[in-house]
Order: structure tokens, then C-alpha cells, then sequence
């Protein structure tokens, strides 16, 4: 009796993996990520009749910062943009639990669920020449060189379509992601090969009164050190992801 009860559980636990197996999709991303540099890959696993797990890698190789050609600070209505010729990295993950719809199995159709997403830029500037001239009419030059690492982790809920063709390419389009996530941004500007007598602190007037250009909505904390001003930022912000990706389901 043992033996039987046994044997059924084992065949139930069986014909229960094979109903799900070869339920597979890896997907490479085709937009928007490409058109930023930042490449991805996606797994997608069926864990139920209508359920999935779909996780995302992404990467961008060093590249010019994509939004580079909008940043700039301004002081006494000049800007300048030292992030002009700047090269960014990145990398970051996607995570979702799919449901799928009712009249579909797992990787088929309609879908909805929950996500969870983290993303991290790493943004430097080519050093540039600068000049600072403080309260004596003294002028002090250096090489400043801008730093910026951007984390953002946050997630929500979304809604997409897969469609498979031929039951070997995947076809996914997310058609909308909304959420909410934390950002957390640390930035520095360094100064190299410097006057003699440099120090920053002998700005700080110069230093705090000069903009990033997005002050009215975030505050930046600054620390001030002779040859270093630290930048920081923490805020919540609203998450909004879309994308389309091809593969293969197997």
C-alpha cells in the first residue's frame, strides 16, 4: 500500500514536470535598450500551466553617455557641459513573475505581474581645463574631471503579449511597466594637476550657488573638500518601462 501510494506520488510528480517542460524562452532585447547601447538577455521559465519567471541582464559597454548632450551646470547665466565627451558603463536586472491568461498556457498570449528592477550608471567626464578666480582677484587653475554613479532600484506592476510562432520564436512586447523606485545618485568633481594653493573651499560661495539644472525638483547635498566636492542625491521617483524582445522557446 505504502509502495503504491509512493509510486503514484512519483508518476504525479512526473507527468507534472512534463507538462511544463520545454517551456523555455531566451530573448535578446530589441527595444528600447539597443538605441541607448544597453544590451540585454532574457530567460524566461514557465513554473505552472499559466505562470512564468523572467529574468533580465543588462549591459553597456563604455560608450558616450547617451543623455550627455543635456547635462550642464550654470553659474551667473553661463553654462558649460563638462559631461559633453563623458563615457558611461552600466548594467542592471529585471525580474518578473508573469501571469498569463486564462485561456493561454504560460508563455502564450496575454499577461500581467508584478516586476522588480535595479539599474546602475557609472558616468565619467574627460578631464577639462578650469580656472577660479576667488575674492583677491587671485587666478588657480586644475584639470577637473566630473564622476557620477547612478543607482536606481524600484519596481511595479506591468502588462504585456507574447506571441510564439511556430511554437520556436518568441515574440514579447512588455507593453507597460508602471512603478516606483528609490534613486540614489553620487557624484564628485576632482582636481588634478592643480596651481599651487588650489582649494575648493576657498569657492564654496561659487560652488553652492552654481546649478545642475534640476535643483526645484531634487536637492543636492555638496561637501566641500580642497581638492574634491562630493555630490549627493536621494529621491523617490516614478518607474516606467516598455521594451520588445525576439527569441527562441524551447
Amino acid at each position: 500500500m505504502k509502495l503504491n501510494a509512493t509510486s503514484m506520488l512519483i508518476t504525479f510528480v512526473l507527468i507534472s514536470t512534463l507538462a511544463i517542460a520545454q517551456k523555455n524562452a531566451t530573448k535578446i532585447n530589441l527595444l528600447p535598450g539597443p538605441v541607448f547601447f544597453m544590451f540585454g538577455v532574457s530567460q524566461e521559465r514557465a513554473i505552472g500551466e499559466r505562470m512564468s519567471i523572467q529574468t533580465t541582464f543588462k549591459y553597456m559597454p563604455s560608450v558616450k553617455f547617451p543623455a550627455s548632450d543635456y547635462l550642464g551646470a550654470s553659474y551667473n547665466g553661463q553654462t558649460a557641459n563638462p559631461f559633453a565627451n563623458s563615457k558611461s558603463t552600466a548594467f542592471g536586472n529585471v525580474t518578473e513573475l508573469r501571469v498569463y491568461g486564462k485561456e493561454n498556457k504560460a508563455l502564450h498570449g496575454f499577461y500581467w505581474g508584478p516586476y522588480i528592477t535595479v539599474n546602475v550608471f557609472d558616468i565619467k567626464s574627460s578631464p577639462f581645463p578650469g580656472q577660479f578666480k576667488d575674492d583677491n582677484g587671485i587666478t588657480y587653475k586644475g584639470d577637473i574631471q566630473q564622476n557620477l554613479k547612478l543607482t536606481m532600484l524600484g519596481g511595479g506592476l506591468e502588462i504585456g503579449i507574447q506571441k510564439l510562432f511556430n511554437d520556436k520564436i518568441a515574440l514579447d512586447w512588455t507593453i507597460l511597466g508602471v512603478g516606483l523606485g528609490w534613486v540614489n545618485m553620487q557624484g564628485s568633481i576632482i582636481a588634478t594637476n592643480t596651481s599651487a594653493n588650489f582649494d575648493f573651499r576657498n569657492y564654496t560661495k561659487d560652488i553652492n550657488s552654481a546649478t545642475q539644472g534640476f535643483e526645484q525638483f531634487i536637492p543636492i547635498s555638496k561637501t566641500i573638500e580642497p581638492e574634491k566636492v562630493n555630490m549627493s542625491i536621494k529621491a523617490l521617483a516614478p518607474v516606467l518601462r516598455t521594451g520588445l524582445a525576439i527569441g527562441l522557446s524551447y
